[in-house]
């Protein structure tokens, strides 16, 4: 589980640092920014033993995800 959570902190990372870095998504950054933060709250918690509340955390950035392909064109 915690080796789940941290392959899923790399992917988020890069994401995010796509739209820090690719001019065509800097406009989106907002909606995805923090994602790697939150995954990371994740981690935390779970290596604390804590996997009930890790997942808290991971539904916050399910909820940015969406979020930010609702505000992307199609």
């Amino acid at each position: 589980m915690i080796a789940a959570i941290r392959n899923l902190r790399v992917g988020i990372a890069e994401l995010e640092s796509d739209f820090r870095t690719k001019t065509s998504l800097r406009k989106y950054l907002p909606t995805i920014q923090g994602s790697t933060d939150l995954v990371a709250s994740s981690e935390d918690l779970a290596l604390a033993g804590k996997f009930v509340a890790a997942k808290d955390p991971l539904r916050d950035v399910l909820k940015k995800l969406i979020d930010t392909l609702n505000v992307m064109p199609q």
